[in-house]
């Protein structure tokens, strides 16, 4: 699913202080400056990943017939979700090498979309996410369902002084859109996108 492109505008505003154990409604305010400086990058990836039977299940399984010779259903299949927002330690994989990894549950096809921005919006408005670095990675998923309850992900992750990554801002779904926003030290970080539907995850992989 093709997302809109978002005008650039110039009002700014606050998140909402959120709670610290990964269950909250907005990123939490920080001190760290929120201004990006001009970020010259313009590279942007897309694409689509299956997490789980890939929002295309066979039909209903049905169990062995019991002593009187009736069958039963199995359960529907969970819609897909995001799970868990990690930075890996640098160096872990290769040296000077780190990665930040959405991990996914359930069962779906969910749209990815990943570019540097210079303004970071959150989507359906003009409320600016105050994120810190020197260039912004914004991260778009589509494809979740638009039911409510609060995100199993931490809103906030940071890392050490010495990684490429400052901050990752993820916000809670709206209509059906995840956004997550990453900060980084450097205008010169090399960038890919690895998707990995056997273990249902999308890495964004960063080296100096």
């Amino acid at each position: 699913m093709a997302l809109k492109p978002i005008p650039i505008l110039t009002v700014a505003f606050a998140l909402i202080a959120c709670m610290s154990c990964g269950a909250a409604t907005n990123p939490p305010e920080h001190v760290a400056d929120s201004t990006p400086s001009h970020c010259p990058r313009t590279e942007g990836w897309s694409g689509e990943i299956a997490v789980g039977q890939g929002g295309n299940p066979p039909g209903p399984a049905l169990a062995p017939p019991d002593g009187l010779g009736v069958t039963s259903e199995s359960a529907p299949p969970t819609p897909a979700e995001l799970q868990t927002v990690s930075i890996s330690p640098m160096g872990e994989s290769a040296p000077g090498v780190e990665r930040i990894v959405y991990q996914f549950a359930g069962d779906g096809q969910l749209g990815w979309s990943v570019r540097f921005v210079d303004v970071p919006l959150r989507y359906g408005d003009t409320q600016r996410v105050p994120v810190a670095g020197k260039c912004v990675l914004q991260v778009d998923f589509t494809g979740f369902p638009w039911g409510e309850g609060e995100p199993h992900y931490a809103p906030r992750v940071t890392s050490a002084e010495a990684s490429e990554v400052v901050e990752v801002l993820t916000l809670p779904p709206r209509e059906g859109v995840t956004q997550s926003f990453t900060g980084l030290r450097s205008q010169d970080a090399h960038v890919a996108v690895d998707q990995d539907s056997s273990r249902a995850q999308l890495s964004i992989i960063l080296s100096s």
